[in-house]
């Protein structure tokens, strides 16, 4: 819902961005993000504030959510012009219920950004649908269960992240 309300009422999916180290906050944006029915962008608390500029436009991505940890004041003073929502400053009652979006399996779901080694950093899309695949392919070739944990061992902006968690998610490990 807050996703929402700091989107506004548009009909088409919007980008969000998020600013977190690996933890259950960032695991709580990218479900509220796809919840909401907008596709995600993870963005490194330690990445120079131009290169997340870039991530911005090229994603155009309008709100960020983040905690007060994992956004540094020289990020809050370079990126004035996009909505920040800290995650971990909500009150109780900012928090509401509301029925997740329906999502078309093409629709984009994440915009990965390439490490820039060659240049400008390229956005790399997913659509519901590859994200999906990518988790039920490596869930069944590693047999993931209810019963397994999985250690998450890559950092936030990398795409083994996302296939450790939706993973871990789907099949309720």
């Amino acid at each position: 819902a807050i996703i929402r309300r700091a989107m506004g009422a548009s009909a088409s999916a919007q980008g969000v961005g998020l600013i977190f180290d690996p933890t259950v906050e960032s695991v709580v944006g990218i479900l509220g993000a796809l919840a909401s029915g907008n596709f995600f962008c993870p963005i490194s608390p330690r990445d120079p504030p131009a290169r997340v500029k870039i991530y911005l436009e090229d994603a155009e991505i309008n709100v960020i959510l983040t905690t007060r940890k994992a956004f540094p004041d020289r990020l809050q003073s370079e990126l004035q012009s996009e909505e920040v929502v800290f995650v971990d400053e909500l009150a109780e009652n900012d928090v509401e219920t509301v029925t997740p979006a329906t999502l078309n399996p093409h629709q984009l779901a994440v915009i990965l950004y390439t490490s820039g080694s060659t240049g400008i950093p390229k956005g790399v899309t997913h659509t519901h649908k590859t994200l999906m695949q990518m988790v039920r392919l490596k869930g069944n070739a590693m047999g993931i269960s209810p019963s397994d944990r999985i250690a998450g061992l890559s950092t936030f902006t990398f795409g083994s992240y996302y296939w450790n968690v939706f993973a871990t998610v789907v099949t309720g490990a």
